[in-house]
């Protein structure tokens, strides 16, 4: 069929050809007959119409597909050709040629509505994001940023300047993969943010994306839940004094009055109500000297000094620990494995503070152990994701998962006689520091304790 159009083509070709070239014969006849100038110039007129004519059909459909192409280039896909109308030239290009700019229109249509759905799902997030070239030209904010920024586009990265003057800065600053909390002033109130940053390639250009997180509301909710928390723990320790010291308090006072409510004379009192009375102030002593106590741990979490940061030895720290409970663990027939990476020399913390956090981290290990099986305890130094890690395993019974998330609470102990404030304080010992704490059990299987702090 391909070869017909062509062949019917070139016949076109041929027929306009062979009528010029009668044409140009009849001219170079007439030319030597005298009084035919008339029909010479007549017959001129005649070829350069037919060569105008052959010069237009050759033409035709070049500037149709070159029309087409041209529209592709200038991304315009609304041209439409029909192949089979009449005169028309090169139909099976023309017909290739509206299929592909049938198929450029589909990838469009098909590239706008994922665009589409992309903004779609990026509005819905509750936090800002925002993408922007090396120029600091923004491609793409969401519903968030604006509105932290109170425009309704965002063109230019400077525009987060809106919402705290440095952030612009702070942004371009920011390296791949970084993390970033900052502390912003606005409306009269300071709120806190987390700001992320990747970076990524689209042909040529270069983008970094940014992530801003609102923490200030997130904070409140931990707050909260945690004063929740508190609360209910101190009101449990608090009742636990209180109630027998009332109901030990309402029994000596009806045992040093009379049936008619006098107070008794002292020689009336019997031997047996003077002993009651004294375990009775014996008891109030003790559950008075627990509150005591209880009151004093609690303070010892809220009067914490200031860090004094030095370079510290690992191994050196390390060692003095071990030898602290070198005796028990021997006793205990705990075997003991230390690994600490060639790579980590010192640690810059403040000595006494790390010490306390993983004297306690150890003693709980080694409690954890009674009535294991081939007790075991491994302490590895390594090199986390840009931090040093410290982290002090044990094979001991574990922590259920509905105490796992308990165990840094104030006063929370599954221990019969805890206090419950060893790991509170070392968490908030380690963030003076400047790091983190984090536990993982498995019950039945393992614990493992770490203290993480950024290089």
């Amino acid at each position: 069929m391909k070869a017909n159009r062509y062949k019917s083509f070139r016949l076109k070709i041929i027929l306009r050809l062979l009528l010029i070239t009668t044409v140009i014969v009849l001219i170079i006849y007439f030319i030597t007959r005298p009084y035919y100038y008339f029909t010479v110039g007549e017959l001129l007129l005649l070829v350069i119409a037919l060569i105008i004519e052959l010069i237009h059909f050759i033409e035709k459909g070049h500037r149709q597909i070159n029309q087409m192409l041209e529209s592709l280039k200038e991304r315009d896909f609304s041209l439409k050709f029909n192949p089979v109308e009449e005169g028309k030239v090169f139909r099976g290009q023309a017909r290739i040629l509206t299929q592909l700019v049938q198929s450029y229109r589909d990838i469009r249509i098909e590239k706008e509505m994922h665009y589409q759905f992309l903004n779609l799902i990026v509005n819905q997030l509750n936090y800002g994001i925002i993408c922007f070239d090396a120029d600091g030209k923004v491609s793409l904010s969401n519903k968030s940023i604006k509105k932290l920024c109170g425009l309704n586009e965002i063109v230019h990265i400077s525009s987060l300047n809106r919402i705290d003057k440095n952030l612009s800065n702070e942004i371009e600053l920011l390296k791949t993969g970084e993390e970033k909390l900052i502390s912003v002033f606005k409306d009269g109130e300071f709120f806190k943010y987390s700001i992320s940053c990747n970076e990524i390639r689209l042909l040529d250009s270069r983008y970094k994306l940014v992530a801003l997180h609102n923490l200030h509301s997130t904070l409140q909710e931990h707050e909260l839940d945690s004063h929740k928390k508190l609360i209910r723990i101190l009101t449990h320790e608090i009742m636990n004094s209180v109630t027998p010291i009332l109901s030990l308090s309402e029994s000596m006072n009806e045992n040093l009055k009379d049936e008619s409510g006098n107070v008794k004379e002292l020689n009336d009192i019997s031997k047996q109500d003077a002993e009651d009375l004294i375990l009775g102030y014996e008891a109030i002593e003790i559950r008075s000297r627990a509150l005591m106590r209880f009151v004093n741990d609690f303070r010892s979490l809220t009067r914490l000094p200031e860090p004094k940061i030095e370079a510290v030895q690992v191994e050196n720290l390390l060692r003095n620990i071990i030898s602290l409970y070198r005796a028990e663990i021997d006793e205990k027939g705990i075997k003991l494995s230390v690994y600490i990476s060639p790579d980590i020399e010192t640690i810059l913390v403040d000595r006494v503070m790390l010490e306390q956090v993983l004297i306690n981290m150890i003693k709980n290990s080694i409690e954890a152990l009674d009535n294991t099986f081939k007790p075991e305890i491994t302490i590895d130094s390594l090199l986390v994701e840009n931090s040093i890690a410290i982290v002090i395993t044990d094979n001991g019974k574990g922590i259920s998962s509905e105490n796992l998330e308990k165990v840094f609470i104030p006063f929370f102990s599954t221990k019969k006689d805890g206090s419950g404030i060893g790991l509170s304080l070392s968490q908030h010992l380690i963030h003076l520091l400047g790091g983190t704490i984090g536990v993982k059990s498995i019950q039945g299987l393992k614990t493992s304790f770490s203290v993480r702090f950024p290089i």
